[in-house]
Parts: structure tokens; C-alpha cells; sequence
């Protein structure tokens, strides 16, 4: 955590002022990761962690196809995902993205976005299922441009959790 945290407060201070996190410090990120899992349990334990950062890297993809998640932003949650060991990724993902749903909910009724948004995300989702397929995101749901959450900092806060014992 002594490399882990200084280097997310890092990565938000670039992802809110940028919007863009940036490869050179991702790359470093995932390296003390290694590091630091060799560290621990030898070779066994860097295959634990890039088989961690692997396992998001997959279960993540398909929200970046979709234009939900962008490419730092998958890279980030699998580079600390690995920091904590397969026990507690579950924990982290979950804690992150309700941290991130709750930043998403307060902006949403900031700019007074409607409830009729929500029904659309709804209808896309049945649509999906229903030709067991995922359709490309229409347009009005599109959130390309837009000012959105900056997700680095609900992985600061649950990684600071983590830190802090509370999961």
C-alpha cells in the first residue's frame, strides 16, 4: 500500500484534470504490482497477479466495447485488482463500482437528467438479452463527450478502504 495509494492519488489528479490516465504510469503501476507479488510468494505469486489482472482485463471487456469504460480505465482496475489477491476482488470491484454508482447518481441528479434516460437504459438491456446478443449503444445513450465520473478515484477510496481494514 505504500506504493499502491501515492500512485492512485497520482492517477486521479491526471484522470480528473485530463480525463486520461496515463500509459507510462499504468505501466509502473502493474510493475510494482509484479514486484510486489514476487515479494510475497515468489513466482507463484506473480502468476496469481497477472492471472488477477487477467481475470478483469476479460471481465471488463465488454464494458469497454460498449463505450461504458475507457482503456486507462480497465488497465487501472486490473493493475490493483492484482494488488489484492483473487479473495478480495470481488470485495474491491464491488466497492469501487457502488462508490462510482453513487458519484454517477449525485452527477445525474445535479444535472437534472430524468428518470426517461433510465427507462431507455432499461429498454437496451431487454433488447440485448433478447437477441442474446450486445446491440451497438444508441446514440441518445451514448455518453462519448460527455463529462463523466473520473473512475480512479472510487478505486482511491477502495483501495483506501482495503488499506484501512474495513473489507
Amino acid at each position: 500500500m505504500g506504493v499502491l495509494c501515492p500512485v492512485l492519488g497520482i492517477a486521479v489528479l491526471w484522470d480528473v484534470t485530463l480525463r486520461k490516465i496515463p500509459n507510462p504510469l499504468l505501466a509502473y503501476l502493474f510493475g510494482c504490482g509484479v514486484l510486489f507479488s514476487y515479494a510475497q510468494n515468489g513466482w507463484g505469486g506473480v502468476g496469481r497477479y497477472m492471472g488477477c489482472a487477467g481475470i478483469v482485463i476479460g471481465m471488463l471487456y465488454l464494458f469497454f466495447c460498449i463505450g461504458a469504460l475507457g482503456a486507462g480505465d480497465v488497465k487501472l482496475l486490473a493493475a490493483v485488482a492484482g494488488f489484492f489477491g483473487k479473495e478480495s476482488v470481488i470485495p474491491f470491484f464491488m466497492i469501487s463500482f457502488l462508490i462510482a454508482a453513487l458519484e454517477g447518481l449525485a452527477l445525474n441528479l445535479l444535472r437534472g437528467r430524468r428518470p426517461d434516460r433510465w427507462r431507455r437504459i432499461a429498454s437496451y438491456a431487454a433488447e440485448c438479452l433478447r437477441w442474446r446478443e450486445i446491440l451497438p449503444l444508441p446514440g441518445e445513450l451514448s455518453i462519448r463527450g460527455e463529462r463523466t465520473i473520473a473512475l480512479s478515484v472510487p478505486v482511491l477510496l477502495s483501495a483506501v478502504l482495503k488499506w484501512m481494514g474495513w473489507y
